[in-house]
């Protein structure tokens, strides 16, 4: 058996031996000519899908993924869809963010690592190409597993983009997301009426309530953009834009924005944020929420200007 550094270099020299057995004999010949001994692992199936609250089926792992442009970027759809799922009951259900630069067999092999049932992608025209190309591999790898894909660059396109995709959800998918993990947990395959259904843009549109943040993605948001949505939908219809496509605007509700930067305001109206003046960025950030956020927190009270010279 190799010492892990010895593991290491030995898997790197031929990165595809993560993904198919065929892979396997050149790590057994490299091994046998350095006169070492390998030690192979067969990784156990994934588990069924299912809700949280047990064992087996119901313990299932649930990913949801997305390859962002650079790292300082946050997928927001991929936290409202985790919230959806686990208000659902699948507790097991996790983020993975990589970007356009990572290796496909390293995100393959970060996946599979956590033995997924289901794996959700958000595809964007900046991710497409590598997207599908991971979905591939790992499907290779799982023919078991569930991919399900979402976003703009495929919210429509007549047929699915990869003969390895098992489903499509087009536009807004919370509450699409949660009828496939469900569908799947009760040992049902989506008939073509669903199907197109889900694959429709503007159909079963979510209720807009709680926004995207739970206190386990705070640690991540450091020297990082983070994406904070107040409205869905938009009053224009310009040629250029898929927005143009909704039929209405939707707003979250006050009470739920307030919830959200409500204290992180008070802090800057304290003055507790100043450090954050001392690069241009931090500067323009608290610029904005000394300035522009108050004016939405509080509407029609004099609180919305009252930070407005110190900005």
């Amino acid at each position: 058996v190799l010492e892990v550094e010895e593991c290491e270099a030995v898997l790197e020299l031929g990165s595809k031996i993560f993904f198919h057995s065929q892979f396997l004999q050149p790590l057994r010949d490299h091994a046998r000519h350095h006169r070492r001994r390998v030690l192979v692992v067969r990784r156990q199936q994934p588990g069924a899908v299912g809700p949280a609250g047990g064992g087996g089926r119901r313990a299932a792992s649930i990913g949801l993924v997305t390859l962002n442009a650079r790292y300082v970027h946050l997928a927001l759809s991929l936290r409202y869809l985790r919230n959806a799922a686990r208000g659902a009951g699948f507790g097991n259900v996790w983020l993975h963010e990589f970007t356009t630069q990572t290796p496909l067999w390293k995100m393959a092999s970060e996946l599979m690592a956590r033995r997924p049932a289901v794996l959700g992608f958000s595809v964007y025209i900046w991710n497409r190409e590598p997207t599908l190309g991971l979905i591939e591999l790992l499907k290779k790898q799982d023919p078991a597993l569930r991919i399900v894909i979402g976003g703009p660059e495929v919210s429509f396109e007549a047929a699915p983009p990869s003969p390895y995709v098992d489903a499509v959800i087009a536009g807004e998918g919370e509450r699409k997301w949660v009828e496939c993990l469900q569908l799947w947990a009760a040992g049902r395959a989506p008939d073509a009426a669903t199907r197109a259904r889900w694959a429709t843009y503007g159909a079963d549109l979510p209720a807009l309530g709680e926004l995207p943040y739970r206190e386990e993605d705070l640690t991540g948001l450091a020297e990082r953009l983070v994406y904070l949505e107040t409205s869905r939908g938009c009053p224009f219809s310009c040629s250029f834009c898929l927005s143009a496509l909704d039929e209405s605007v939707r707003f979250y509700p006050d009470d739920a924005v307030r919830a959200h930067l409500g204290p992180l305001y008070e802090q800057a109206a304290a003055g507790e944020l100043e450090a954050w003046a001392a690069e241009p960025y931090e500067r323009l950030a608290l610029v904005l929420l000394l300035d522009q956020v108050p004016r939405h927190l509080y509407r029609r009270d004099a609180r919305a200007y009252a930070t407005d010279l110190r900005a």
